[in-house]
């Protein structure tokens, strides 16, 4: 009799386990944390199945939230490392969305970045550059290319962290791309500019990337990395 009890509790929790992926995989793919979290308490709580269902489904939703890809991956690094070219290919070959809070910013303001620092500063920017970063850090399963100035806001770092690992692109400031860079016209600013935000974007960093190579190996580090 024991026997047949134990085999039912464990076959419950196993089917509870897998409602868990499931549970797991969906809230993953949506901005759904706080949702996932919730079914774990509510459910034994209002049902009283008890502790060890809890546990299960937690279980289970924590393998699914893994396998179904709770975390985005967001690009730091100074402006021209290839944080968009990296990101877009990231993207494609783990099926997840692509975001850029530089094209996010313009699409708001509805006009370039130059346009907005030449008529309304930096200041102006920047709120709008957070604004954006706490609508994207929302998401999962996106891949998010940031603004090389997204560290100079302290703010940030947890509107990034919300669902996601953060990967510092690091690239020879001699290699940095300077078209269109309102703020590193020429490789003496580039410099400047390295040196004043290096600091920052270690500070942030979850995981650091060499980005001196083909944009394929620098896709396929970060791949390596997260495992997938």
């Amino acid at each position: 009799m024991i026997d047949v009890v134990l085999s039912t509790m464990t076959l419950t929790n196993l089917l509870l386990i897998v409602l868990g992926v499931v549970w797991g995989i969906i809230f993953g793919m949506i901005p759904g944390l706080t949702a996932t979290l919730a079914v774990v308490v509510l459910i034994p709580a209002t049902y009283g199945l008890g502790a060890v269902t809890g546990i299960s489904m937690l279980i289970g939703i924590y393998i699914g939230g893994v396998s179904g890809g709770l975390v985005s991956a967001i690009l730091i690094g100074m402006p021209g490392c290839g944080k968009s070219t990296v990101g877009k290919q990231l993207a494609a070959e783990l099926g997840m969305d692509f975001a850029d809070t530089d094209e996010e910013v313009e699409a708001a303001a509805g006009m370039s970045i130059p346009d907005i620092f030449e008529r309304y500063g930096e200041e102006a920017f920047r709120r709008l550059e957070s604004e954006q970063t706490q609508k994207l850090g929302k998401e999962n399963r996106l891949v998010i290319a940031t603004g090389g100035g997204i560290v100079k806001d302290p703010g940030n770092y947890a509107r990034l962290k919300q669902n996601g690992l953060i990967f510092l692109l690091e690239r020879d400031p001699a290699l940095l791309s300077i078209k269109g860079r309102p703020l590193s016209k020429n490789r003496e600013e580039v410099l400047a500019l390295h040196k004043e935000r290096i600091g920052l974007y270690e500070s942030f960093a979850d995981l650091r990337i060499n980005s001196n190579c083909p944009i394929a190996d620098v896709v396929g580090d970060i791949r390596e990395r997260i495992g997938k």
